[in-house]
This record gives structure tokens, sequence and C-alpha cells, in this order.
């Protein structure tokens, strides 16, 4: 005689619905991906980064539409750390294009562009602030080089007459403290006082910097290129990765309960990943090195939610007695459901304060989190139970029709572990 057991919910009545809902969703998740595809960022088709820091917090709208006077309204703009703090990208092809546009031919060199690039940019965000630099040189934007060069070429203490090797060294060591005590300072000095006040220099050489420069509203912290062949590498290496993570939780899933289990959660990560594509591709989304990591944790997460209602249904079906296969994985679901909420709405807590209150540069990667955790915890029910229920329903009809006449109640550990 079968036993009852209570169940709250029954899942598997509605399998039906909800699998056509899946369906729906991947079939649009595809349509988006062929029509528009996943933006890829310039970790994988190269391109150009800025990182500035502003004396005072800026407005993103105002930078982008600067920018765009210059064609570089396309670029990624992002705060990050503070309002101060803005990260510029750029992608070759925009770089590229720029650099033709202002006449280079000829082979392009990742060096050549950041030339082209580089004034462009500190020239349009100029605008924003109304400097006018007037023939001179923005002293917050000149790196350690550029400032020996300088002192060199004006030679304000008169050293061309001794030894070409003095002079360089004299130079060198003077610009060195020039360019630490302005970084000490935060990198954007307001007054040239707070520099002459951490530096001793000469007279002649104070004179000669507020002569020929004037300090401007930002820094440049750090000028990065990412060539096409290493975004290539990084793609190479994100699709072997998940390849080799999905072969080996198959490899345990057979091993640890049953090969039909591990298809099955192979076909819920494939439905989680295609939806989850989708939306990005959907919203717009930028595929970045965060994201890819944040659709590998997704990848981890789904299978362990699946992994542990999988477990249940083990214990039930070696333990106990069903009259069917939709009783033992109703039960098995409202067994495991109070701890499949429990995570994730506690982890949903979690990435919607990322969301909300990260910042732009987590914003992708938490809309990425959120998305798969819901539809990694919806999975692990409709999906991943679903299809096994059905196949172990047909699977135990052909055992029947292998045996006419012979008419019996199956136990489910037994029809489920052949």
């Amino acid at each position: 005689m079968a036993q009852t057991y209570r169940i709250r919910i029954r899942f598997m009545r509605y399998r039906p619905v909800f699998l056509v809902i899946s369906i729906v969703l991947m079939a649009a998740s595809v349509f988006f991906l062929v029509t528009r595809g996943v933006r890829r960022g310039i970790d994988f088709t190269g391109g150009l980064l800025m990182q500035l820091h502003f004396r005072e917090p800026v407005d993103i709208g105002k930078i982008r539409q600067a920018l765009a006077q210059v064609g570089l309204g396309d670029s990624t703009i992002q705060e990050y750390g503070s309002p101060e703090n803005v990260i510029i990208r750029t992608s070759m092809e925009r770089a590229e294009a720029l650099a033709r546009a202002r006449g280079i031919r000829g082979e392009l060199s990742t060096e050549v562009m950041l030339e082209q690039l580089v004034p462009e940019v500190t020239r349009a965000i100029y605008t924003i602030f109304h400097v006018d630099l007037q023939d001179k040189q923005d002293f917050n934007t000149t790196d350690r080089p550029r400032i020996q060069r300088f002192l060199m070429d004006k030679d304000p203490l008169g050293l061309k007459e001794s030894a070409p090797d003095q002079m360089e060294s004299r130079y060198s060591a003077l610009a060195q403290q020039i360019y630490d005590a302005r970084l000490e300072l935060g990198g954007v000095l307001n007054d040239w006082k707070d520099l002459f006040a951490r530096v001793d220099l000469p007279p002649a050489v104070r004179s000669m910097l507020q002569d020929h420069f004037v300090l401007g509203p930002f820094t440049i912290f750090s000028i990065e290129s990412v060539g096409p062949q290493i975004g290539r590498e990084l793609i190479r290496k994100a699709v072997t990765a998940v390849l080799v993570s999905l072969t080996f939780m198959l490899v345990y899933i057979w091993f640890r309960f049953d090969l039909v289990f591990g298809v099955m959660a192979l076909m819920c990560l494939i439905h989680d990943v295609t939806i989850l594509l989708g939306a990005m591709s959907f919203t717009g989304r930028e595929l970045s090195l965060p994201v890819l990591a944040a659709l590998l944790t997704v990848v981890g997460y789904d299978v362990n939610d699946t992994i542990i209602v999988y477990d249940r249904v083990r214990e039930n079906r070696n333990a106990r007695r069903f009259s069917n296969f939709i009783e033992l994985f109703d039960v098995s679901l409202n067994q495991t459901l109070s701890r499949t909420l429990l995570t994730s709405l506690t982890t949903l807590f979690v990435l919607l304060v990322i969301y909300f209150f990260g910042g732009v540069v987590l914003n992708d990667f938490a809309f990425v989190m959120i998305v798969g955790v819901i539809a990694g915890t919806y999975s692990s029910i409709y999906i991943a139970s679903s299809l096994s229920a059905y196949w172990y329903e047909w699977r135990q009809k052909r055992a029947r029709a292998t045996v006419p006449g012979r008419r019996r109640v199956p136990r489910t550990a037994r029809a489920a572990g052949r």
C-alpha cells in the first residue's frame, strides 16, 4: 500500500504550462541573439581605456555630450569608486576611425591611436569646464616624461653649458619630485601654493611652471589598451572554462545520482544561459570580464540548486514508496522549497543592493546575477524536475508495455535506479 505524504504545492500539475513558458522565453532569447546579438566590451573586441580623476563630481551626461562633438559619443563612460572618478572606454574601431578622420594614413599602431585619442578627449572635456589653455599646457594632465622634457627644453636652471648627463639627471630628479608631489596631493592641483609647499623648487622653476602651465579640472590616472587578439584569447578561454565545467558537472551528477539527472541538469543550464544571454541582448548589456565571471557563477549556482532537489529525490525514492513519479517529485520539491527560497531570496537581496547602489561598474554584473538566480530557481523546479519526471514516466510506461498482462505498482527507486 503506497504511503501518502503532505504536499502543499503540486508543482508537477502545472509543468506543461511552465514548459510552454520556457519554450517561449528561449525562442524570444534566440530571436534577440540572432537579430541583435550581445554587445562585447573592449575586453573582447579590443579598445582603449582612460581613467580620469576630477577635482569635483562631474556629470556623466555632460562628458558624453562633449565627446559626441568629436565623434566619441558612443564610448562607454562610467563612474568608479566615487563621482570624481570616471572611466572612458572606446572601441578600437572608433579610435581608428578618429585617427583616419584626422588624416592619418597607413597601418595604425596603438601608440598612434592613443596620440590622436587622448588630446581629443581632453579638449572635449575642457569645453565642459570652459577651460581656455591660451597656448599653455595643462599641468594636471602632464606626465613625468613630459615635465622632464619641458624642463630640459626651457632650462630654467641654465644647465645647458654643463655636461649633458648632469643636466638630464638634475631635471629628471626635479620632474620626479614634481610629479610625485602632485600625485600625493590627489593628482589634481587646485593652487600652485600646494605644490610649492610640498616640494622645495628653485624660484626659476616655479616661475617657469606658472608661466607655461594652467591647472586643469582633471588628471589622467592611466591609459590602457586591449588588442583584439587578447579579446579572442579571452573568448577562447571563457568557452573552454564553460565546457570543462559542464563536463565535470555531468560526470559528477552521473556518478552521484543518475545519468538522466546529469543530462537534465545540462538542459537546465542551457535553458538558463540562453534566457540570460537573451536578457542581455534585449537590454543592451555589454559582455565584459565581470559579466563573464557572473555567467560562470550562475552556472555553478544553478547546478547547486538542481543538485539539492535531485538529492532529496534520490533519498525519497530509496526510502519510501510512492504511487507514481509525480508524487515523488512533488514531495521532494515541497521538502526543499524552504531551503531554495531562503537561499535565493537572501542572495537576491544582496544583488539588488549591488544593482541599485553599487554604481555603474557593477550594474551589469548584478543584473546578470539577478536574472541568473531567478532563472536557476525556476528551472530547478520546472525544467530539471519536470523533464526528469517526464523521462521516468515514459520509461515506466515502456517497461509495462514490454510485459503484457503483468500489472503491479512499481517501486520508483528501482525503476529510476536501473
